[in-house]
Protein backbone atom coordinates (compact mmCIF):
# COMPACT_ATOMS: atom_id res chain seq x y z
CA UNK A 1 0.00 0.00 0.00
CA UNK A 2 1.38 3.42 -0.75
CA UNK A 3 -0.08 6.92 0.89
CA UNK A 4 1.19 10.36 -0.73
CA UNK A 5 0.86 13.17 1.65
CA UNK A 6 2.07 15.78 -0.28
CA UNK A 7 5.32 15.82 -1.76
CA UNK A 8 5.54 12.68 0.85
CA UNK A 9 5.43 8.72 0.26
CA UNK A 10 4.65 6.15 2.61
CA UNK A 11 4.90 3.08 1.44
CA UNK A 12 4.08 -0.10 3.38
CA UNK A 13 5.03 -3.71 2.78
CA UNK A 14 3.92 -6.58 4.41
CA UNK A 15 5.91 -10.01 3.69
CA UNK A 16 4.16 -12.81 5.49
CA UNK A 17 4.67 -11.82 9.36
CA UNK A 18 7.07 -8.75 8.54
CA UNK A 19 5.92 -4.95 8.10
CA UNK A 20 7.77 -3.08 6.89
CA UNK A 21 7.50 1.08 6.36
CA UNK A 22 9.31 3.57 4.24
CA UNK A 23 9.27 6.92 4.46
CA UNK A 24 10.63 8.58 0.73
CA UNK A 25 10.09 12.47 -0.47
CA UNK A 26 10.05 12.97 -3.99
CA UNK A 27 13.32 14.21 -5.93
CA UNK A 28 12.18 17.94 -5.25
CA UNK A 29 12.36 17.36 -1.28
CA UNK A 30 15.73 16.10 -1.41
CA UNK A 31 17.20 19.45 -2.31
CA UNK A 32 16.02 21.41 0.42
CA UNK A 33 15.85 18.68 3.20
CA UNK A 34 16.14 19.73 6.66
CA UNK A 35 19.54 19.13 8.93
CA UNK A 36 18.88 16.65 11.80
CA UNK A 37 18.07 17.81 14.85
CA UNK A 38 21.57 16.56 16.16
CA UNK A 39 23.73 18.97 13.31
CA UNK A 40 22.56 21.83 15.56
CA UNK A 41 24.44 23.02 18.62
CA UNK A 42 21.50 22.96 21.45
CA UNK A 43 22.46 24.45 24.49
CA UNK A 44 21.53 23.25 28.03
CA UNK A 45 19.89 25.97 30.54
CA UNK A 46 16.02 25.35 30.05
CA UNK A 47 14.64 23.98 33.15
CA UNK A 48 14.21 24.52 36.85
CA UNK A 49 16.37 25.15 39.66
CA UNK A 50 15.46 24.02 43.31
CA UNK A 51 17.82 25.38 46.24
CA UNK A 52 17.86 26.66 50.01
CA UNK A 53 19.31 30.08 51.06
CA UNK A 54 21.90 30.57 53.13
CA UNK A 55 24.75 33.37 53.77
CA UNK A 56 28.20 32.37 53.47
CA UNK A 57 31.03 34.95 54.58
CA UNK A 58 34.19 35.95 53.29
CA UNK A 59 36.33 32.97 54.89
CA UNK A 60 33.57 30.46 53.59
CA UNK A 61 31.62 29.61 56.98
CA UNK A 62 27.80 30.29 57.54
CA UNK A 63 27.87 32.03 60.75
CA UNK A 64 27.13 35.78 61.46
CA UNK A 65 29.42 37.74 62.70
CA UNK A 66 28.79 39.31 65.77
CA UNK A 67 25.89 42.01 66.25
CA UNK A 68 24.28 40.37 62.92
CA UNK A 69 21.75 38.26 64.86
CA UNK A 70 18.92 39.99 63.31
CA UNK A 71 19.50 37.95 60.22
CA UNK A 72 19.68 34.49 61.67
CA UNK A 73 17.29 32.42 58.95
CA UNK A 74 15.63 29.12 59.16
CA UNK A 75 17.49 27.72 55.98
CA UNK A 76 14.61 25.00 55.55
CA UNK A 77 12.29 27.58 54.85
CA UNK A 78 14.73 29.94 52.79
CA UNK A 79 14.08 28.38 49.52
CA UNK A 80 15.23 29.88 46.60
CA UNK A 81 13.27 28.58 42.55
CA UNK A 82 14.61 29.57 39.23
CA UNK A 83 12.56 28.99 36.23
CA UNK A 84 14.22 29.20 32.92
CA UNK A 85 11.42 30.24 30.74
CA UNK A 86 13.21 30.51 26.76
CA UNK A 87 16.75 29.73 25.94
CA UNK A 88 18.50 30.49 22.13
CA UNK A 89 21.60 28.76 21.29
CA UNK A 90 24.25 30.04 19.05
CA UNK A 91 26.64 27.68 17.14
CA UNK A 92 30.02 28.88 17.10
CA UNK A 93 32.04 25.60 15.15
CA UNK A 94 31.70 23.80 12.54
CA UNK A 95 31.12 20.51 14.56
CA UNK A 96 28.83 22.43 16.37
CA UNK A 97 30.20 21.39 19.63
CA UNK A 98 31.04 24.58 20.59
CA UNK A 99 28.34 28.25 20.87
CA UNK A 100 26.96 30.94 23.28
CA UNK A 101 23.75 29.77 25.51
CA UNK A 102 21.29 32.75 26.20
CA UNK A 103 17.79 33.16 27.22
CA UNK A 104 15.54 34.50 29.94
CA UNK A 105 14.16 33.24 33.28
CA UNK A 106 12.69 34.22 36.71
CA UNK A 107 14.52 33.63 39.91
CA UNK A 108 12.34 33.80 43.71
CA UNK A 109 13.92 34.08 46.83
CA UNK A 110 12.44 33.62 50.16
CA UNK A 111 14.82 34.00 53.35
CA UNK A 112 12.44 33.30 56.58
CA UNK A 113 14.11 34.70 59.57
CA UNK A 114 14.23 32.97 63.00
CA UNK A 115 14.02 35.79 65.21
CA UNK A 116 11.01 38.63 65.21
CA UNK A 117 13.23 41.76 63.72
CA UNK A 118 12.11 43.74 61.10
CA UNK A 119 15.11 45.27 58.53
CA UNK A 120 15.04 49.26 58.50
CA UNK A 121 17.04 50.75 55.84
CA UNK A 122 19.93 52.54 57.15
CA UNK A 123 21.01 54.99 54.44
CA UNK A 124 21.18 53.53 50.62
CA UNK A 125 23.79 50.99 51.52
CA UNK A 126 23.42 49.93 55.40
CA UNK A 127 20.13 48.23 56.83
CA UNK A 128 19.99 47.89 60.38
CA UNK A 129 16.90 46.35 62.64
CA UNK A 130 14.16 46.84 65.29
CA UNK A 131 12.23 44.39 67.20
CA UNK A 132 9.14 43.30 66.04
CA UNK A 133 6.42 44.68 68.63
CA UNK A 134 3.51 43.35 67.78
CA UNK A 135 3.21 39.39 67.16
CA UNK A 136 3.76 37.83 63.88
CA UNK A 137 3.54 34.13 62.28
CA UNK A 138 6.59 34.55 59.89
CA UNK A 139 8.98 37.09 59.25
CA UNK A 140 10.75 36.90 55.73
CA UNK A 141 12.00 38.84 53.05
CA UNK A 142 11.37 37.80 49.31
CA UNK A 143 13.28 38.84 46.23
CA UNK A 144 12.25 38.32 42.62
CA UNK A 145 14.10 38.64 39.54
CA UNK A 146 14.32 38.68 35.62
CA UNK A 147 17.44 37.32 34.71
CA UNK A 148 19.66 36.77 31.25
CA UNK A 149 22.02 34.20 30.86
CA UNK A 150 24.96 35.16 29.00
CA UNK A 151 27.46 31.57 28.66
CA UNK A 152 29.78 29.79 26.58
CA UNK A 153 28.75 25.82 26.53
CA UNK A 154 31.67 23.31 24.81
CA UNK A 155 30.03 19.87 24.51
CA UNK A 156 31.87 16.50 23.86
CA UNK A 157 29.23 14.53 21.76
CA UNK A 158 29.14 10.60 21.77
CA UNK A 159 28.64 8.80 18.66
CA UNK A 160 24.75 8.81 19.08
CA UNK A 161 24.44 12.50 19.70
CA UNK A 162 22.03 11.41 22.25
CA UNK A 163 23.51 12.30 25.52
CA UNK A 164 26.84 14.87 25.07
CA UNK A 165 28.98 15.69 27.78
CA UNK A 166 29.19 19.48 28.41
CA UNK A 167 30.57 21.97 30.43
CA UNK A 168 29.22 25.70 30.62
CA UNK A 169 30.66 29.18 31.86
CA UNK A 170 29.21 32.68 31.59
CA UNK A 171 27.54 35.19 33.98
CA UNK A 172 23.67 35.11 35.16
CA UNK A 173 22.76 39.11 34.90
CA UNK A 174 18.88 39.93 36.71
CA UNK A 175 16.51 42.51 37.28
CA UNK A 176 14.68 42.97 40.17
CA UNK A 177 11.22 43.00 39.37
Amino acid sequence: DTIKIGKRTITVKEFGNNTTIDFNANDEDKEVEKPHSHDKFKGHHFGIDLGLNNYMGPNGTMALPDGYDYLSLNVAKSIGVSVNIWQESIGLSRGNNFGLVTGLGLDYHNFRFDNQYKLVKANDVTISSEPIIEDVDKNKLMAFYITMPLMLEWQMRESSYKNPFYVSAGVVGGIRA
